[in-house]
């Protein structure tokens, strides 16, 4: 098949083919039933010769002892067109009698395409090529020319085609021709192993299946390939698009867990994650926080077959065993050495769904990764996977004595009440808003999980909304409605919700001693092992139950609301810190985002912008938190083990997932410790699968590790040292486009509202901000200490006590 108006193109495979016909005693004939010819080939083209150049001579010996002995008396034929969409018409209207063997395109470019388009092209002959084989597919090589290296330049991807520049010298055009044709003989028509090419595994349509009923809303497939799973990594993305799921692809395999915790957090879609043998151990602790997150999902890592004497990559043999690695983390999981009980092992899987939390681990030999399916060429995924009936059990009901003793809270007592809310649904998320809106309550967020709760919702503000609370880049305002003059407020003038929670340590940073002996404290949780030792009214149950009873039971005295609104107004009433208003260059992370924060905030009001906010490890991801208003929950990567560089990497799923704009806070060191997913998303543009209007990735670089450095100068009191220090580099300045993606790459010394308000509202684009910030220990909420700091317009007599102890020592 030629796909062309190139005469020297045309004129080659011609002399290519005819040399093969004589060499192995083939009939040759060109098919063009149609009169109509390839525009500016008419008779131009030369009639078979025989070349002279000794590499093609020596190239065509070679071919044909082999051809000779395998091809002989065999129909070698030639389809012409000028386009694609032509070619696809004339393949499918040819007829070869059910003999068609093998097919080979090669084409040139048409003007003004690009060379990562032609797949599309290929795709259209492919499935003209199917019909004319039933018994299997077709599966061509194809070779594209361009005319020049220029033609080149961008983004490649290894696809199902080969793209080289067309030679000038004619005898090297026959002899790359003959080699393609010959390769193709030997790898696909007569290589004994593609007698299955057609079947699929059967752990790939079980699979399938599987996580049609896991996720009949959606789910995601993540993997990262291997030599011994990647015929299951086929089969699975093939079927995915008609069950449901969507292709996901990482630069690592922490991406792929990182990814799937985010989309779980965000989505609440379930995951698929497939990876090759012993790559199980590289999740690390993104392993362990999908099942903090108790996010359902399967991960399929292969494994060598039982009995196998040290097994190249094998993690369960005679001299180790992986499981147990994986029972030490509380991780479910699953050995399938059996074919024959695939289906059996799902089944178990699911139900193991049903009573753990978080992923199933399934170690899959090769013998079940490369079992084939049998019977009709492709599975019937329309079939049933025996599902649990429900994934999770039912919340225990809620304690009548514990939801009187709440409600006194809630109505009459004059306490100031702060709920700070973990995961919320959306009916879940409105009844709290309108709770607290009636009620007068206090509403925070948290470092691990932004935007639970947020500053707006559809474009209107929450009026008592303070801001997030977190171990690290709490609010100013929630700490003041909790503190008078740097310390805690007494005992029964305050009340602080942990709704739908753990209470971590991440969640607060207020030390337990105070959480103790100075807040009364209300948890809410679905397992009573999660409550906390120093919670005061536990409740165990299910939050949305709890919300309703709430709802219909509010009858709050007007002087309580007016009292807390008034608690939360003065804790508002106060100047930031000097350094957010003073421009210097580098700016200081404190200016930087209270710049920043004015400019969302502009955007949110005038235009209705939303976007989904992701934050890294690290000062600028915490600082980018405590500032910025939110219109939505975010993922954050000091969700559970605070895994730097997790919020990046999972930004490839994020952006194919999410039709928002995203925002991506990323401090230097989080961008350094993986590696650069540009890559990444590259090749997801390029198959059409980036959903986000806009990304707009903003790199903090201030040289070093800056949270490690402030505990340094603060607690340690002792210089930054050469351990924190990381050195910058710029992304490129300008706009670069590779492939369908468009990168503009931007440095800013200094707050540009012109550039960032373009840059945010654009579309088909990825901003590269790059940030030089200066570094400091000054405000955002980077520890208690911060509180104390002399840049604060209302310094609390704390401050002066803790400095005369410093000057008494």
């Amino acid at each position: 098949m030629a796909i062309t108006t190139d005469v020297a193109l045309v004129s080659a495979t011609l002399d290519v083919l005819s040399d093969i016909a004589d060499a192995t005693e083939s009939a040759f004939s060109e098919r063009l039933e149609d009169p109509h010819r390839p525009t500016g080939c008419a008779e131009a083209v030369s009639p078979p010769t025989t070349p002279g150049r000794p590499t093609y001579r020596r190239a065509l010996a070679l071919a044909s002892r082999y051809l000779t002995r395998t091809l002989k008396d065999r129909s070698v034929a030639l389809i012409r067109a000028d386009t694609a969409l032509e070619a696809a018409w004339r393949f499918a209207a040819a007829d070869f009698g059910g003999n068609l063997d093998l097919v080979l395109v090669v084409g040139t470019l048409p003007a003004g395409d690009r060379a990562d388009t032609w797949g599309d092209d290929l795709a259209r002959v492919t499935g003209a090529g199917n019909a004319q084989r039933p018994s299997g597919r077709t599966f061509p090589a194809a070779m594209l020319y361009v005319p020049s290296a220029d033609a080149l330049d961008g983004p490649r991807i290894m696809g199902r085609h080969a793209t080289r520049v067309m030679p000038t010298d004619p005898w090297l055009l026959r002899t790359e021709l003959l080699m393609a044709i010959t390769d193709h003989v030997q790898n696909t028509l007569l290589n004994p192993l593609n007698r299955g090419a057609a079947a699929h595994t059967s752990l790939g349509a079980a699979l399938a299946r599987t996580m049609r009923q896991l996720g009949p809303l959606g789910w995601g497939f993540h993997y990262y390939t291997g030599s011994m799973v990647s015929s299951l990594i086929e089969d699975v993305e093939e079927f995915a698009g008609t069950t449901g799921g969507q292709v996901l692809r990482g630069a690592n395999e922490c991406a792929l867990a990182a990814g799937a915790l985010a989309r779980w957090q965000l989505m609440k879609q379930p995951y698929l994650i497939v990876v090759t043998s012993a790559m199980v151990d590289e999740f690390k602790g993104a392993l362990a926080n999908l099942r903090d997150a108790g996010a359902p999902g399967l991960i399929v890592c292969g494994e060598a077959d039982p009995g196998q004497w040290l097994p190249f990559q094998g993690t369960v043999h005679d001299h180790e065993d992986g499981r147990a690695v994986l029972r030490a983390r509380g991780i479910a999981h699953i050995f399938m050495d059996e074919p024959a009980r695939i289906a059996s092992d799902l089944e178990a899987a699911l139900g193991l769904l049903r009573h753990t939390e978080g992923p199933v681990v399934l170690l899959a030999t090769q013998r079940v990764l490369e079992d084939l399916a049998t019977g009709d060429r492709r599975p019937d995924l329309t079939a049933t996977a025996t599902l649990p009936a429900q994934l999770t059990t039912a919340g225990p009901a809620l304690d009548p004595a514990s939801v009187e003793t709440v409600m006194r809270l809630i109505n009459t007592d004059p306490a100031t009440l702060l709920w700070q809310c973990g995961d919320l649904d959306a009916q879940e998320r409105k009844l709290v808003v309108e709770i607290a809106e009636a009620a007068g309550i206090a509403l925070a967020d948290s470092l691990t999980r932004p935007g639970t709760v947020s500053a707006f919702v559809d474009g209107a503000p929450v009026s008592t909304y303070v801001g997030p609370m977190g171990i690290y880049g709490f609010s100013d305002v929630a700490h003041r409605l909790l503190h008078r003059q740097g310390r805690l407020r007494p005992r029964g003038s305050q009340v602080l919700f942990f709704l739908k929670s753990r209470a971590a340590q991440a969640m607060t940073p207020l030390s337990e001693a105070g959480l103790n002996h100075k807040v009364t404290v209300v948890q809410l949780t679905r397992r009573a092992d999660h409550i906390a030792p120093f919670t005061d009214i536990p409740l165990v149950c299910d939050l949305e139950e709890f919300l309703e009873v709430v709802h219909a039971r509010l009858d709050v005295a007007p002087q309580v609301v007016a009292a807390r609104r008034a608690a939360i107004e003065e804790a508002r009433r106060s100047r930031p810190v000097l350094a957010e208003e003073v421009p210097t260059s580098p700016m200081s992370p404190n200016y930087f985002f209270a710049s920043l924060a004015t400019l969302l905030e502009t955007l949110i009001v005038s235009r209705g912008y939303r976007y989904t906010g992701v934050f890294d490890v690290g000062r600028g991801g915490a600082a980018a938190v405590r500032h910025l208003p939110r219109t939505g929950p975010g993922f954050s990567g000091w969700y559970g083990r605070a895994s730097m560089g997790d919020a990046y990497q999972a930004l490839p799923a994020i952006t194919a997932s999410t039709d928002e704009p995203v925002l991506a806070f990323i401090g230097d060191g989080a961008r350094a410790i993986g590696p650069d997913i540009t890559e990444v998303l590259v090749e997801q543009a390029m198959r059409g699968h980036m959903r986000c209007p806009n990304l707009s990735i903003f790199t903090l670089n201030n040289g070093g590790h800056s949270i490690i450095g402030t505990y340094q100068e603060t607690r340690r009191l002792r210089p930054v040292g050469r351990q924190m220090g990381i050195p910058n580099l710029a992304a490129p300045a300008g706009d670069r486009d590779l492939g369908r993606l468009r990168v503009r790459g931007r440095q800013l010394w200094t707050f540009d509202g012109a550039e960032l308000t373009h840059g945010l509202t654009a579309r088909g684009v990825v901003n590269e901000y790059t940030i030089p910030l200066d570094h400091n220990s000054t405000g955002d909420g980077m520890s208690l200490m911060t509180t104390l700091g002399w840049q604060n317009s209302e310094l609390p007599a704390l401050a002066y006590r803790v400095a005369q102890a410093g000057a008494v020592r």
